[in-house]
């Protein structure tokens, strides 16, 4: 009966408790007020749809874009109070600092944004307003969020990774002592043997995420290649076809490889009956 091997069942409990953090990507916490500016800015939406008389387009659209610049707010300083609380290696120290002043100015460019925005406006300057702001984002807010979210995500799976790693050395260390039949045994140990590829399989991943987050750090040199004519190589089929995996893919890999780590340790657990 599961019973007879406490330490080793107590190992076990302890891993699948995490299971439910570890196997899910990074989310970002969306507070009460983040789903309310999310509810005003989707009844702005509906109601723009609606507009019809040019002054109700006009007041339609002032108020979506007011709502907009509120719920860009609070998701930038929700993502913002993430990124100062990710524990990162020493190396990436000033990367998280230079992006934690951009977000900085992102919530002041917003408020100044949202200062420009009078009840007395032209629609024709609320669309210039709400021109500028899209290209704003497209081409400066969204390329910077998106490297905010890989920088958390990697250390998100680094912090998992060696709970995991210090997880498994515990039950491994238990394991040595269990004393149980032969076939049983034979079972556990190939159980483990498959957790220990899962994880270095995660390992390799998170390496190679971490590689690639290095590219985001600031090159005191740059190297440039020049060809004999001058023009950049074209691409075979081979490199078309063998597209790079993003930081968030090999972070979706990574979480998978525990996720089957863990069920190895489920798997433990129910060869103990």
């Amino acid at each position: 009966m599961k019973c007879h091997y406490p330490k080793i069942l107590a190992w076990i409990a302890g891993f699948l408790l995490i299971a439910g953090f570890t196997t899910s990507h990074v989310v970002f916490a969306q507070s009460n007020e983040i789903k309310i500016a999310k509810d005003k800015v989707d009844l702005s939406f509906k109601t723009l749809q609606l507009a019809t008389l040019p002054n109700n387009v006009r007041t339609a659209k002032y108020s979506l874009l007011t709502n907009v610049f509120d719920l860009l707010s609070l998701e930038t300083q929700a993502l913002e109070k993430q990124l100062t609380e990710t524990a990162v290696n020493p190396e990436f120290t000033s990367l998280q600092l230079a992006m934690d002043d951009k977000l900085t100015t992102y919530l002041q460019y917003l408020v100044a944004q949202k200062k420009l925005l009078t009840v007395n406006l032209s629609l024709a300057d609320i669309e210039t307003i709400g021109g500028n702001f899209t290209n704003w984002r497209e081409k400066e807010y969204n390329p910077h969020i998106q490297k905010v979210i890989d920088l958390v995500s990697v250390f998100t799976g680094d912090a998992v990774l060696k709970k995991a790693d210090a997880r498994f050395t515990n039950i491994f260390e238990s394991f040595k002592q269990f004393k149980g039949g032969k076939e049983q045994t034979t079972l556990l140990r190939g159980l483990l043997s498959q957790a220990a590829l899962n994880l270095k399989t995660a390992r390799q991943l998170q390496y190679q995420a971490e590689n690639k987050l290095s590219e985001y750090l600031p090159k005191n040199d740059t190297v440039t290649t020049e060809t004999t004519n001058g023009d950049s190589p074209a691409p075979d089929q081979n490199q078309i076809n063998q597209i790079e995996p993003t930081i968030q893919d090999l972070f979706a890999a990574t979480m998978t490889a525990v996720k089957s780590c863990y069920q190895n340790f489920i798997s433990m657990y129910d060869a103990l009956d």
